[in-house]
């Protein structure tokens, strides 16, 4: 068997259906799906890509030992912002060798533990649709390289993406209000972090240990407030270089813990990208992009 059409008449699929059909190479799971039960796809070892419909609201251990799968599709809110446990995530349900995660545009968050522990994820696809980041959400995801939040996120939970040992760059969306504690400790590759206005509140080591930090680019006029503690510890400030409004540098020379970086410095102009886009297509064959005029701005 190397291909199947589940019909949508099917409301679900019973434990180990397709055990061990191991010339299988795709499925996609239809709508009308809402559970999936255990090993129902175990050992399907060919098996590369899923895709799973937006009604599966359960599914157990149903992809195990399918080593060749690398890229799933989850179109399913329930599946990706329901909350789970360390050890019942989506790295148990289909392995950790998935490198590729795409979320489907009517997920509205992305809940505790989801991708916790999957160690081969390079690159996810997050929609627009989400509003904020669970707890340890990415956590120990060692082989993501980089991530682009929406802007509609606006919390990222405690250790969100803490010890992502990989990532070198994040850029936190105008939108979010908060970052949770240790959301982004011990991501040891990480050399910039850019912060949005919007932010009011980081939490405790939200960037401890990230030992290769030499740069931070901050919007907000207003140095924001750390939880219980310091969100840079383990993290040797004085060759950091600090990026803030030029009204509100006196304010972060004088600020709790901001006042340790060792460089402090008004925004410079390339560094003002912090912009939205629209696009419009007025006729066939023409695209005009148009974007907001910034302070400051070299052209």
């Amino acid at each position: 068997l190397t291909s199947i059409t589940i019909p949508n008449s099917v409301t679900s699929i019973g434990e180990y259906a397709f055990y061990d059909c191991s010339s299988l190479t795709s499925i996609t799971i239809p709508d009308s799906v809402t559970s999936i039960g255990n090993g129902a796809f175990s050992g399907c070892s060919s098996l590369t890509s899923v895709t799973i419909g937006e009604s599966v609201t359960s599914i157990a251990r149903a992809f195990s030992v399918c080593s060749a799968l690398t890229s799933v599709t989850i179109n399913s809110d329930a599946i990706v912002n329901k909350a789970y446990t360390d050890s019942d995530n989506l790295s148990d349900i289909f392995g950790s060798q998935v490198t590729k995660y795409i979320i489907g545009d009517n997920v509205r968050g992305i809940g505790d533990n989801t991708f916790s522990g999957c160690s081969s994820l390079t690159s996810i696809t997050i929609p627009n649709s989400v509003t904020r980041i669970g707890s340890r959400a990415f956590y120990n995801c060692s082989s993501l390289t980089s991530v682009t939040i929406p802007n509609s996120v606006t919390s990222i939970g405690y250790e969100a993406f803490r010890d992502c040992s990989s990532l070198t760059s994040i850029t936190i969306p105008n939108g979010v209000t908060s970052i949770g504690s240790y959301a982004f400790c011990e991501c040891s590759s990480l050399t910039s972090v850019t912060i949005p206005n919007s932010v009011t509140s980081i939490g405790h080591a939200a960037f401890g240990a990230c030992s290769s930090l030499t740069s931070v680019i901050n919007y907000a006029t207003q140095p924001q407030q750390v939880i219980d503690g310091r969100a840079f510890s383990s993290v040797n400030l004085s060759p950091c270089q600090l990026y803030v409004p030029s009204t509100s540098v006196g304010l972060y020379q004088t600020a709790y813990e901001w006042k340790d970086f060792g460089n402090i410095q008004p925004i410079r102009a390339e560094d003002t990208t912090d912009v939205s886009e629209t696009i419009i297509t007025p006729s066939e064959n023409e695209v005009e992009i148009t974007w907001p005029t910034v302070s400051g701005a070299a052209s």
